[in-house]
């Protein structure tokens, strides 16, 4: 055999292989892209056999990587999943008090990669469907003190307060001396120790929501701690302890009385911080901070501080409003009335919002998902929500205006487009996707030649890659001395009026065409 022929054979050899290195889902043969959070791993976005993921209401580990294919169960107590072309099996279960097993499991009493037990012990569930380093225990309802001894030796722990009598200030956590993972989710009238917490020495991520947590100063102590959330909790005001954890990565405190960021300056490795719904009024020890890229202040007093905001935008994403109420929304209006099945979908800021999308494209399976204000980073942090889901045959975005007026410079405002194309090449191959550049207008013209930088920057990315699309929008909104047309704005100079988006209708009806099957 000459070298080329070996050479060629070597190169699909890692190309397959590199293949089989990723973890890809489906779930009863559709793809989902569940959320996967880091325990072996180093960061979101590149899971490890370990790490946590969820698939229906089951937490399960990840074994190693490959294709995972699920299969529901009716009643929602089972999750059967296999990896690649292995065998398929039952890989987690619900078992509800006294309940027997499944036959299933009776004849294959393997372990899982998750169980919940709702109002059942530890102690009654049979030791075979549990391996201690590698099954994902959810108990709801209450803990019963019964099998304690083996929740000692779990690295995956969780626990969902139910309908009993509220918590008060007691140990009711088993000592979880080699939990890697935990999540709590308690009521508001409860009140727990995290004592056992502390004591969970190799602990990597700890998500803790509701209620109030006594002795927070012990968890100190979880010197190993990557990913630490803490959110609506009563009475957690200070952040002392983290200057013991020197390994944490991500914090979120949002919807708690902290007021004071400055016990972060020992978190140099901190790369997310949230501080939203909280009362603080100073920003936090940048300096001490040198890889925080993702700042989040909405609803705090720090967010209405715009000169101290504004110049940090430049360094890292900021998100200093809450569009969760806007994405539930879109979420209620698809649940109430369904959206067309592979449509065409425009995400965006205000001018996309403000948009009579199906009077300018009629007899198109048109979908708006445009959310005045938003930016670039929003529409990146939203993908899974208003994007993914849709599965669209064809995607234009308009971002990027908001972003240099709120002061990001245009190498961020391309930065953060070349993640947002990413996404969409790597989990929605088969989607045409066209950008329409920042748009000229009478209000923001002082700011036009960063977003002409920008504007370009990202038409050079098009035109070498021929999955990305740019419409040219600016060119027909610019008179012949250069400037922006009046006749194309709305009052406030900012937003287009019917002769704008007629404008905007004849290039993107051009590319329409052009991406449209025939009759």
């Amino acid at each position: 055999m000459t070298l080329r022929p070996l050479l060629i054979l070597v190169l699909l050899f890692s190309v397959r292989a590199g293949a089989r290195e990723g973890y890809s889902f489906t779930l009863d043969d559709q793809p989902i892209h569940p959320t996967i959070y880091p325990v072996q791993g180093k960061r979101m976005g590149e899971p490890a056999a370990g790490d946590v993921t969820k698939v229906q209401d089951f937490s399960i580990v990840l074994r190693e990587a490959g294709h995972y294919s699920f299969r529901s169960d009716p009643d929602s107590n089972l999750l059967h999943g296999r990896i690649n072309e292995g065998p398929e099996r039952c890989v987690a279960l619900r078992l509800r008090g006294g309940e027997p097993l499944p036959p299933e499991l009776l004849k294959n009493p393997g372990p899982l990669w998750g169980l919940i037990l709702e109002e059942r012990t530890l102690q009654e569930t049979p030791p075979t469907l549990i391996d201690p380093q590698r099954t994902f225990v959810t108990c709801t309802g209450s803990i019963s003190p019964a099998g304690f001894d083996l929740a000692t030796r779990l690295h995956y722990f969780s626990f969902r307060s139910g309908p009993n009598p509220a918590l008060q200030d007691q140990a009711v956590l088993p000592e979880l001396l080699q939990a890697r993972f935990i999540d709590l989710e308690l009521r508001e009238e409860d009140s727990i120790s995290v004592l056992p917490i502390s004591r969970a020495l190799p602990l990597v991520n700890l998500n803790i929501k509701g209620g109030s947590l006594v002795h927070t100063r012990s968890l100190a102590t979880n010197r190993n701690l990557r990913f630490l959330k803490l959110r609506s909790l009563r009475g957690l005001r200070s952040l002392e302890f983290a200057r013991q954890l020197p390994n944490l990565r991500v914090l979120k405190v949002d919807e708690t009385e902290v007021t004071d960021p400055a016990p972060l300056a020992s978190c140099r490795e901190l790369r997310l911080l949230s501080l939203s719904a909280t009362g603080v009024n100073t920003l936090p020890p940048l300096e001490a901070l040198p890889v925080l890229r993702d700042l989040r202040l909405h609803s705090t007093p720090l967010a209405k501080k715009k000169a101290m905001i504004r110049p940090l935008r430049s360094k890292m994403n900021i998100l200093i409003k809450n569009w969760d109420p806007s994405i539930r929304a879109f979420e209620e209006a698809d649940r109430k009335n369904p959206p067309p099945a592979s449509p065409i979908l425009f995400v965006g800021s205000s001018s996309i919002r403000m948009w009579n999308l199906p009077a300018s494209f009629p007899n198109q399976p048109i979908l708006n998902r445009g959310f005045g204000g938003s930016e670039m980073s929003d529409a990146i942090r939203y993908f899974d929500r208003i994007v993914l889901p849709y599965r669209p045959r064809l995607l234009l975005l308009y971002e990027g205006d908001n972003d240099i007026g709120n002061g990001e410079t245009p190498d961020q405002v391309v930065a953060d487009y070349q993640r947002f194309a990413h996404l969409v090449r790597t989990r929605l191959p088969d989607t045409h996707f066209a950008f329409l550049p920042i748009k000229p207008s009478l209000k923001r013209w002082n700011l036009w030649p960063q977003m002409a930088r920008a504007n370009e920057a990202i038409h050079r990315l098009c035109e070498k890659d021929s999955h990305l699309h740019y419409l040219d929008i600016v060119t027909p909104m610019l008179g012949k001395d250069g400037k922006p047309k009046p006749a194309l704005f709305a009052a406030d100079g900012l937003h287009l009026n019917a002769a704008g988006y007629r404008a905007w209708t004849l290039v993107v009806s051009s590319w329409l065409a052009e991406h449209t099957p025939g009759p």
